[in-house]
């Protein structure tokens, strides 16, 4: 997953005050619709679910930059980009 902004951002975001932040995923196949509903109402994680969440699908984003590692290509198998909005802050042990 790629963070779409890296300006500059506190140290430490208060999970109070949570600031929506949007990631870029490349996934495998197209993935269906119902599982892209499932993404967005919530997710188990292991400190509880998540808050829903904005999902979908985008073209490949056109300010991606160089990735090293670079990021794998399979010819045979689809690739799909999500941009994924999370509303929420949580505390990382």
């Amino acid at each position: 997953m790629l963070r779409e902004s890296l300006g500059a951002a506190p140290a430490h975001s208060p999970p109070q005050t949570p600031s929506p932040k949007t990631y870029w995923a490349k996934v495998e196949g197209l993935p269906r619709p119902e599982t892209l509903e499932r993404l967005r109402r919530s997710v188990a994680l292991k400190n509880g679910r998540t808050r829903p969440a904005r999902v979908r699908l985008i073209a490949k984003p056109k300010d991606l930059w160089p990735r090293e590692p670079a990021i794998r290509h399979r010819a045979a198998i689809a690739t799909i980009w999500l941009e994924i909005s999370l509303h929420e802050g949580r505390n990382r042990p």
